[in-house]
């Protein structure tokens, strides 16, 4: 069978869905229907992965109901302490926050795709243990206690309270809330579709999410706001980013923090990150961050017409939330964890196995040679 083929299946609809729309021509992004901008501005993080996963805003005895419930999982289960403890101290956060995740599967006694109750139960568990076992893998890594949940905590307070033992301020409660919101949902992404062709096969929710990890890990997705972050220190000041930026286009090296495969003009997380990385660089060093990568900005749009992604701003904000870059892309896994459920139940309620074809382009009818005539 002749087909054509779409690279990366760029410009090819798999499925319908409800839950995000990405505006690539304008530059907007909407989850169930509310434009991201409101949503980092006003909500928590709570109410957004009460949207995502139940399609509309919670009233208040709904997100009560649906914060108690997410903090009856706020702790570390024991066999996850122990895997933790005996972990080699130079593994990545990322590959033990994903070996950590296919654990819990095993550790759930539950773990089913074809229970719809179970399935409710499954994604409240992950959703509520990301932030304290992406807490715990730093802690144990660095030979730190870890540090338990307050369970009057919300899981922005939460985290930064485990990661840190000190309660949070209001503001970086906020900052982190709405790093948490912007990287919670973008459509049928790499990871995101990978979560939904795991459970298509009627896997279970666990393995899905554990897949989706994997490939947010790549530096042509999640991974591109550590080599944002690296970039910022290789450049050192911003009287340095023209000629470092010039030495890199030559050798036709890729910038990391620029260029979409949807969005033709400014990624509308980037506008917002931007605002939120100027409002929390308040020391020197952040402040020269800060114009280190408002000049590369400047310069890609002149120099090559491409405008950031939500990987250029956000390394700035993280840096400003005392959150070591080895971190950044497991907090980008820690807002996505909610987006990646939502289209995993998406996926469950009207299920088709997804199986592209590819287009063969080798040899056929070859006479096979006996192994002594090789």
């Amino acid at each position: 069978m002749s087909s054509k083929v779409a690279k990366g299946l760029e410009g090819v609809a798999v499925a319908e869905s409800s839950i995000c729309s990405v505006d690539g021509i304008r530059g907007r992004l909407y989850y169930r229907g509310y434009s991201i901008s409101d949503l980092a501005k006003y909500a928590t993080f709570e109410e957004v992965t009460y949207l995502l996963l139940e399609g509309l805003l919670p009233s208040k005895d709904e997100l009560k109901k649906f914060s108690d419930d997410l903090k009856t999982f706020y702790y570390v289960p024991t066999e996850l302490k122990t895997f933790l403890a005996n972990i080699p101290k130079e593994a990545l956060p990322m590959d033990i926050l994903r070996s950590a995740i296919s654990l819990l599967g095993c550790i759930d006694r539950q773990n089913s795709a074809y229970d719809y109750e179970k399935n409710r139960q499954t994604i409240k568990r992950l959703i509520a243990q990301f932030p304290v076992i992406l807490a715990a893998i730093w802690r144990m890594k660095h030979g730190q206690e870890i540090i338990p949940p307050k369970k009057e905590y919300s899981i922005s307070q939460n985290f930064l309270y485990m990661l840190h033992n000190k309660p949070p301020s209001d503001t970086n409660v906020k900052v982190n809330d709405a790093l948490l919101i912007l990287h919670a949902e973008h459509g049928f992404n790499a990871s995101t579709f990978v979560a939904r062709s795991i459970i298509s096969t009627m896997s279970d929710i666990y393995s899905a999410v554990t897949s989706a990890i994997g490939s947010l890990k790549g530096p042509l997705h999640g991974g591109a706001n550590q080599n944002v972050y690296r970039l910022i220190q290789n450049i050192k000041t911003p009287n340095n980013v023209e000629i470092f930026v010039d030495e890199a286009l030559a050798r036709k090296e890729r910038i990391p923090g620029f260029g979409h495969r949807v969005y033709k003009t400014e990624d509308p997380r980037a506008t917002i990150l931007r605002e939120i990385a100027g409002s929390v660089a308040d020391t020197p060093e952040k402040k020269i961050m800060l114009e280190i990568t408002k000049k590369c900005e400047e310069i890609m749009l002149r120099k090559k017409k491409l405008y950031p992604n939500v990987d250029l701003y956000s390394p700035t904000s993280y840096y400003s939330l005392s959150i070591d870059v080895d971190l950044y892309t497991c907090m980008f896994a820690l807002g996505r964890i909610s987006g990646w459920c939502a289209h995993i139940i998406e996926q469950l309620k009207d299920n088709r196995l997804i199986r592209p074809v590819e287009q063969y382009i080798g040899k056929l009818d070859l006479t096979y040679i006996p192994l002594e005539k090789r």
